[in-house]
């Protein structure tokens, strides 16, 4: 007869050794026994979200450095791989081009410039997230002075979330350049746009790309008018009235001059003001009666 396989009791924290395991194919293996067989309360599942999260952070280092092999395999020439890397990436991930392409230029910083990001990524202390986070407020220093911002950032960036550790990155880099933050302000302002995404059920996302005092500008305009219609017996959230009406002005395109709108000019006539060719003789008036009264003016 063959045995019933005894199911592993992971309730107990005592026998839950994946807690301390660094990342790797160990813990992950528990897991999946865990997952097939064992019972979890909630405190054993949530510290085996987190388990996960590292394993996750490990993977994901290593296909860095794995992305970082594969570029070295496509070299180029005034740059560090070649542009139609992205392509082949894309194509066996089913991502598009610009992903792909954020992607290998991640890898290559993270393994040649930033290596205690990658360390902390291996290591499942920072997430693909916080690395990406981090590696694009340094990327226009030099790999010398984005190691010194890593030495007082990274420190304890496991329990920070990502938009802490980019603010406190971003002070970092004020404090090493002080001109780094007016270099990227310039450049950021030169990438402003507008961009239109379609969405579903026939709606649309529309956003602008635009300098602070400019984008405040226009939603000042936006909420004022959306303020100005709201009134007692308005149902609609200030959200709604916000995206109602102010695409009212905006959708009025400018009336197209064609020559039926026209206004003709008023031709003059070599004769005199309000002489046409083609009048009468006994319509054109005098020039006799004007010329005194012209030649008096420029006396005077």
């Amino acid at each position: 007869m063959s045995r019933k396989r005894r199911r592993p009791e992971f309730t107990d924290p005592n026998k839950q050794p994946w807690r301390t395991m660094p990342p790797s194919w160990v813990p992950l293996q528990m897991l999946e026994e865990l997952d097939r067989y064992g019972r979890a309360d909630a405190d054993t599942a949530l510290a085996a979200v987190e388990t996960l999260d590292k394993v996750i952070s490990y993977t994901q280092a290593m296909q860095m450095r794995f992305m970082d092999r594969f570029t070295n395999a496509r070299p180029a020439v005034g740059a560090p791989f070649s542009k139609y890397a992205a392509g082949e990436i894309a194509a066996s991930l089913t991502w598009s081009l610009s992903a792909a392409q954020k992607r290998l230029n991640l890898a290559y910083q993270l393994v040649h410039e930033l290596p205690d990001t990658m360390a902390g990524m291996s290591h499942g202390a920072l997430d693909l997230r916080k690395a990406f986070t981090f590696a694009d407020q340094v990327g226009h220093l030099s790999p010398e002075d984005a190691r010194k911002v890593e030495e007082k950032v990274l420190p304890g960036a496991d329990s920070k979330t990502p938009r802490s550790i980019r603010d406190r990155a971003r002070r970092e880099v004020i404090k090493i350049d002080p001109a780094a933050a007016e270099t990227r302000r310039k450049k950021l302002v030169s990438e402003r746009r507008v961009k239109k995404q379609p969405c579903e059920d026939g709606m649309a996302l529309l956003g602008a790309f635009l300098p602070a005092e400019s984008a405040e500008a226009i939603y000042r305009i936006i909420d004022t008018i959306a303020r100005s219609l709201k009134t007692k017996d308005e149902t609609r959230t200030m959200d709604a009235l916000r995206a109602a009406d102010p695409h009212r002005p905006l959708s009025r395109r400018p009336q197209q001059r064609t020559h039926q709108n026209r206004t003709p000019r008023r031709r003059h006539h070599a004769d005199g003001p309000g002489r046409q060719p083609s009048d009468p003789e006994w319509l054109r008036p005098d020039d006799r009666a004007t010329r005194p009264r012209t030649r008096r003016r420029r006396k005077q």
